[in-house]
């Protein structure tokens, strides 16, 4: 019986994933203690809210605003990529993980979908309600109601390995077996 075009997939993902994670399994092991994976979200939050003020301010001035949700892409950026490595387990494919893992990923996933199904309408509405304002140009309507959508869509994106890196503990450091975890592999 030969494998579907699904089933190739999967396994090819999960032979990538984990050769990425030997990888990086040294990299910033400073970073991957609990509470500099949460001041990593914390910093993720701040440059979200600062990405929603960029759009609400793209309404009044839309060169500011919009140069300044520029600069804020260049700052989300290697916050989002260390979290990203630090975290471990917010991409992960089905195969790279045990029961426990793959539920909290799960989880965390389905929160994520959550948070990016609410937040997405705000921006929607108002740019629905918008488009009957006459005294709101077109262009600077679809400019600041862009960047919020966008703004909103990065932060569901972002969610899951928000919330995993959030919630993960540290890991024990009796457990010879968990050298990825350690930053030691």
């Amino acid at each position: 019986m030969s494998d579907t075009a699904f089933e190739r997939y999967q396994a090819r993902r999960t032979r990538k994933y984990l050769q990425r994670q030997e990888q990086t399994a040294r990299w910033l092991p400073g970073w991957r203690t609990h509470a500099r994976r949460r001041l990593l979200v914390v910093l993720l939050g701040v440059v979200f809210a600062a990405m929603i003020a960029a759009g609400v301010a793209t309404a009044f001035a839309p060169g500011a605003g919009v140069l300044a949700f520029a600069a804020l892409c260049v700052v989300f950026i290697p916050v989002w990529t260390t979290l990203q490595i630090v975290s471990e387990r917010g991409d992960s494919p089905t195969g790279a993980l045990d029961e426990r893992e793959l539920a909290q990923r799960n989880e965390a996933r389905s929160l994520a979908l959550t948070v990016t199904q609410t937040l997405t309408l705000v921006p929607t509405f108002y740019l629905y309600l918008g488009s009957q304002w006459s005294s709101m140009d077109g262009t600077t309507l679809a400019a600041s109601g862009s960047i919020l959508v966008l703004a909103c869509l990065m932060i569901g994106g972002c969610s899951a390995t928000a919330v995993l890196a959030w919630t993960r503990p540290d890991p024990d450091p009796e457990d010879e077996s968990d050298t990825y975890r350690k930053g030691t592999a």
